[in-house]
């Protein structure tokens, strides 16, 4: 319950940081929020990788998932093609597990 909700609060965080700095609010600067961002997408894509529940596995995909539409919304935590790579090779890997598991 725990990884579920700390990994459900990244998105949060880092949506916080996106409208900080487009508000231009003190301190929020856009290396500020990328760099949040990219913290936040290689803790949950780690996580994906090592958890072994599979409904707290779900929570952190959703997690993950809503990062990206973070980066689509918001220029400041958009993600690199490096970062989209990671994201499509990850979950292309929790798909053959799933499938794996289900044969």
């Amino acid at each position: 319950e725990v990884r579920a909700a700390s990994a459900g609060a990244m998105p949060e965080l880092v949506q916080s940081a996106a409208l900080a700095q487009e508000e231009g609010h003190p301190g929020a600067t856009h290396e500020l929020a990328a760099e949040l961002a990219a913290f936040a997408l290689d803790k949950l894509l780690a996580q994906i990788g090592d958890e072994p529940d599979v409904a707290t596995l779900g929570s952190i995909v959703e997690a993950t998932s809503s990062l990206v539409e973070l980066g689509a919304a918001h220029a400041c935590v958009a993600l690199s093609p490096a970062q989209q790579s990671a994201v499509a090779e990850t979950l292309a890997q929790v798909l053959k597990e799933s499938l794996e598991r289900r044969a």
